[in-house]
């Protein structure tokens, strides 16, 4: 198992405190260290292993206007656009122990005490995530826009040896007709002879408190039949099929984990906040939150930002002021910085509930798709043939697509198991 732990000695007299030690803590850390190397950082992550494991999708603007430290900018640019998360966080943190940051893993108890355990700190930033205890602790936990957007399954697995995705017109528009969902996938690179693969089916409320048990790390495998979803299931495995039958691939026995989420759009009602002298700051997804695959490139963004403003703030004469304010009356800062994220958070959560409104279009699409007659679609004869077999089996009453197919794909053949990966970029 992974484990992050070292024998750093803490900080007595931090210049600043980072709470969370995951991609985008350490992001704003290596850059905030980069601009003043003087500047001493304290961080406190509270897992030593690594929790997550599913792929994040990169996009290189998210690098626009990195630290110009050549070692840096060699280890971003080689970064690939389809990445997992421990391999993320691996790069960062060796980076960042090249660097002499200070990482404790110890879970903060008591956020109030922080400054004055630490009264040289002179700002505190929480990158704590999603469930940010910052956020709750310091800005009361106020969202100014906390809204759900779309309920999904997710099954990640891996397979054996290398795997694509699923043609979109020949093969996974085809292979919606055997579904009651729709279906977008995602496949990373091969790796050690794995390759991780992530199915993200769209589910309605109803399936999804059905689910709510696989959720925070807690997750079904296939065998879980009593407690997935019906329809769901039926999907699943249809869409299993189609993978195995069409795209030869050969998935890892036992390993399925199925996890249900919301795609929610929030956002912090405040990101910067003077609490006794201290300034305290959210980053990442502890200030504001976007689905498709849009977290982690804002969080980037806000942390190249919030580094530049943070050495600002410490030492004036490190980074030039801005010089784009409108204002009459100068702006601090780490004024600046709130400013940059509300902007980026109004912009990304405008964007994300168009994407939204999209993806209930194509929903839309699949539905009718999952209505017609299965001779429409020219798909490999091998996969024919096996759903003909099935629908001879089928009682009159259920030759329809759907029904025929739902017995079709629950049965068991050696390699309808799985395990590890995340979201796909095929629908979406």
């Amino acid at each position: 198992m992974d484990t992050r732990e070292d024998k750093q000695s803490i900080i007595a007299k931090p210049d600043v405190i980072i709470i969370g030690a995951g991609p985008v803590g350490l992001w704003t850390a290596i850059q905030l260290k980069l601009h003043d190397p003087k500047t001493d950082i304290l961080m406190f992550e509270k897992y030593t292993e690594y929790k997550r494991r599913h792929i994040l999708l990169l996009d290189k603007t998210s690098l626009i206007g990195t630290h110009n430290d050549p070692e840096f900018q060699k280890l971003i640019q080689d970064l690939p656009t389809k990445i997992r998360t421990t391999e993320l966080e691996s790069k960062l943190l060796q980076f960042a122990k090249q660097q002499g940051l200070n990482i404790q893993y110890k879970k903060v108890e008591n956020f109030s005490d922080l400054p004055k355990q630490f009264p040289s700190a002179k700002v505190i930033v929480g990158a704590d995530g999603a469930h940010s205890k910052t956020r709750e602790e310091i800005f009361d936990g106020n969202l100014s826009v906390n809204k759900n957007l779309k309920f999904i399954a997710e099954l990640k697995y891996e397979c054996k040896g290398s795997a694509n995705e699923l043609n979109l017109w020949t093969e996974a528009v085809p292979a919606l007709a055997y579904t009651k969902h729709l279906v977008s996938e995602f496949v990373g690179k091969e790796k050690n002879g794995k390759t991780p693969v992530s199915l993200r089916l769209f589910i309605d409320e109803k399936a999804y408190n059905q689910m709510q048990e696989a959720r925070g790390g807690t997750y079904f495998s296939l065998k879980d039949t009593d407690k997935i979803n019906s329809d769901l299931l039926i999907s699943i495995n249809a869409w299993l099929k189609a993978r195995k039958m069409i795209a030869k691939e050969n998935r890892i026995p036992d390993s399925e984990k199925i996890t249900v989420t919301k795609l929610a759009a929030y956002r912090s009602e405040a990101f910067v906040r003077q609490v006794d002298g201290t300034a305290w700051c959210l980053v990442g997804d502890a200030a504001f939150g976007v689905p498709y695959f849009r977290s982690l490139n804002n969080g980037l963004i806000s942390g190249t930002n919030l580094a530049k403003k943070l050495a600002a703030h410490l030492k004036p004469e490190i980074v030039e002021p801005s010089k784009s304010s409108l204002s009459f009356a100068e702006k601090s800062p780490l004024e600046e910085y709130s400013d940059f994220v509300s902007s980026l958070s109004n912009k990304q959560i405008r964007r994300a509930k168009v994407k939204s409104k999209g993806v209930s279009t194509l929903e839309s699409s699949a539905s009718s798709i999952q209505t017609m007659p299965v001779t429409n679609w020219k798909l490999p004869r091998n996969y024919k043939q096996a759903m003909r077999r099935e629908e001879e089996k089928q009682p009159e009453n259920h030759k329809s697509s759907l029904a025929r197919f739902s017995k079709f794909s629950s049965f068991e053949d050696s390699n309808s198991s799985i395990e590890d990966s995340s979201p796909s970029c095929t629908i979406l």
